[in-house]
């Protein structure tokens, strides 16, 4: 599934922006798991850095704003709550100063939430120059009127003559933005006529329009709800698709820093465990058969009981032998 999601779209993710850090997360997630094909032309990159300072000091100014009074009228002092109401004033200026000194300092380090997980997306992305061709192009979409594009900047037309550019023929795109130049007059939900028009005359393909990443996410994976889940699922996948011991190994170690397990998830790793030879020709090899018994400790209960009578056969044949003496009648 091919994407492009506009700068602006990353950057309210350092401001005020409906979604949460989460949806960048699957994102990331998505796009190494190669369910999305992420399209960065190197000019959204640049529109990126350059910008990113930016909407970190407009955030930090609004919360600079963010005030409760230290003025109380001199009636409200004779209450005893009034000294928790002082101390919870304290309190907030405290913590909201602390949160600024971190967000300065991470900001300043690359390392804020939001940093981590845009430059690991941007690491996953498939990146394209910007050439003299692409400027040449952008410039006579600007000088004839042709949209996206506002005031004085090329920049909305150098990453749309990338994107012509450099996503395959016959092939869909669904495009992310708040950019007004990329909607319709009419419809603000929906994508500028003109651009649609023009996408599927020469690309003979369809080009579709979300506003936020949540819209998007919500329309085209609707199953996924958290990022942590998705993770499994997908750490789960990858260890049924494990084609040697040493990818076995290394799939299982990266599944055992996860917990909650739900049933289906825990009987699908039990049967993938009885099943990929991978796994059971190794069971007692550098703790392969210690991770899986750790993964289902205090969780049989939730095994389909035939799924777990395999399991002990292969990796843990005492626990079979007790089982099958609790099961005596007598």
């Amino acid at each position: 599934m091919n994407l492009y999601i506009d700068t602006n779209i990353f950057l309210t993710f350092y401001h005020l922006t409906k979604d949460d850090l989460d949806e960048l997360k699957k994102l990331a997630i998505l796009i190494e798991d190669e369910q999305i094909i992420l399209f960065l032309p190197e000019q959204t990159r640049n529109e990126f850095v350059r910008n990113r300072d930016k909407k970190i000091a407009e955030a930090l100014n609004s919360l600079k704003d963010q005030k409760i009074s230290s003025r109380f009228p001199t009636i409200s002092k004779g209450y005893p709550e009034f000294n928790n109401l002082y101390q919870a004033y304290k309190e907030f200026e405290k913590f909201k100063n602390k949160i600024i000194s971190q967000i300065k300092e991470g900001a300043k380090n690359f390392d804020l939430n939001a940093d981590i997980l845009t430059q690991r997306i941007f690491q996953s992305a498939n990146k394209f120059e910007i050439t003299t061709d692409l400027v040449d192009k952008a410039k006579t979409r600007f000088n004839l009127g042709n949209p996206p594009g506002k005031g004085n900047s090329y920049g909305d037309a150098i990453n749309w003559e990338s994107l012509l550019e450099n996503v395959p023929y016959k092939e869909d795109i669904h495009l992310i933005s708040e950019d007004g130049d990329f909607t319709s007059l009419l419809d603000k939900n929906e994508l500028n006529l003109f651009l649609k028009d023009e996408w599927e005359l020469k690309k003979k393909s369809q080009l579709f329009y979300y506003k936020s990443l949540s819209d998007f996410l919500k329309d085209k994976f609707p199953d996924i709800e958290l990022s942590d889940q998705l993770e499994k699922e997908l750490a789960i996948k990858k260890l049924a698709n494990a084609g040697s011991f040493s990818s076995a190994k290394s799939r299982l170690r990266k599944l055992n820093k996860y917990s909650d397990f739900s049933s289906q998830q825990l009987n699908s790793i039990m049967e993938i465990a009885t099943t990929n030879s991978q796994l059971y020709w190794i069971n007692s090899d550098l703790g392969v058969g210690d991770i899986l018994l750790n993964i289902l400790e205090g969780n049989e209960h939730k095994i389909e009981r035939d799924l777990l009578q395999d399991f002990y056969t292969i990796y843990a044949p005492e626990k079979l032998n007790r089982q099958e003496e609790e099961d005596l009648p007598f």
